[in-house]
């Protein structure tokens, strides 16, 4: 029995179910930005590939495979421009309130640090 890679599943559900393209992204993203990059290289190969994604965001092919490579440290602007030829935009949300908290104290303590140094 021949074996698929996980990546190779991946791909393969997405092109069955278009419409979960955006979840699976939201997905990823909440795991962190190296599966946020993982999940964009599946959804790209999912919807035509490499070379329909550079048509589409004036990218070039190695600029895209660059990005997407498990190297890969994109420009904010780039993941915008996959996401756009995707259809889609990058949106903000509140995080969930254990997150949320420890975000806050370390703002913070950035602030009074900042007021200890001028006063």
């Amino acid at each position: 029995m021949p074996t698929h890679s996980w990546d190779d599943y991946m791909v393969e559900q997405l092109k069955a179910n278009p419409g979960e393209v955006s979840e699976y992204l939201k997905a990823c993203a909440e795991e962190g930005s190296s599966a946020l990059l993982v999940g964009l290289r599946h959804v790209v190969a999912a919807t035509g590939g490499i070379s329909r994604m550079a048509r589409e965001t004036n990218l070039t092919r190695h600029a895209i495979q660059k990005m997407l490579s498990d190297r890969g440290n994109p420009r904010l602007s780039s993941v915008e421009s996959i996401l756009t030829g995707l259809g889609m935009r990058l949106a903000l949300a509140p995080m969930k309130s254990s997150k949320k908290r420890s975000v806050k104290k370390a703002s913070i303590s950035g602030e009074r640090s900042k007021t200890r140094k001028a006063g």
